[in-house]
């Protein structure tokens, strides 16, 4: 069994600027834990604890969207027991939201359940804040993130933490690029 999600990944220049995000929310919100730079994501779909891998591959693989882009739009938190989850979300995008619809009818056609709740696309900052974060869509001089592709990600939980590890890839199309 392993615990599965379809997520997009960011670029390192994205990285970078969500890393700065990060570092400037935790401090507006009084504190919390830094989501580590290779853990940035932005989920798609969770599957859950699941042995059935080749669906989940199945399913992304039947994907067929254009590449797009994102821009980082505003910034909220989600209140938790453990404190709260500060995020930053992205800027409406006709795209992502495609994205998301269609995988989310391909896992389902092949019996996953996934998650009874409208879809906010965000990047997680920091957890376990004491503090609230907001913030306006960040300046436009942030790099845009070019998405190229779709990745199935295991979570792997260890002692110092949770990280994934990357179960496969779907490339989108190149050939069209909408924003």
């Amino acid at each position: 069994m392993s615990r599965l999600f379809a997520a997009i990944l960011p670029d390192d220049p994205f990285r970078d600027a969500l890393e700065t995000l990060a570092g400037g929310a935790v401090t507006l919100a009084g504190g919390g834990k830094v989501t580590p730079r290779e853990n940035f994501h932005l989920t798609l779909a969770f599957l859950g604890e699941t042995s059935r891998q080749e669906a989940a591959l199945e399913g992304l693989m039947a994907v067929e969207i254009p590449a797009f882009s994102l821009e980082l739009g505003q910034g909220g938190f989600f209140p938790g027991h453990r404190g709260n989850t500060l995020w930053q979300g992205v800027k409406p995008c006709p795209s992502l939201a495609a994205l998301q619809r269609q995988l989310w009818s391909e896992l389902t056609r092949r019996g996953f359940s996934l998650e009874d709740r409208p879809f906010l696309p965000h990047f997680t900052l920091a957890r376990g804040s004491g503090g609230k974060y907001f913030s306006s869509p960040p300046p436009s001089a942030l790099p845009s993130l070019k998405v190229s592709s779709v990745w199935l990600m295991e979570s792997i939980f260890t002692g110092s933490g949770v990280r994934y590890r990357p179960m496969g890839q779907r490339q989108l199309n190149h050939n069209l690029h909408q924003q």
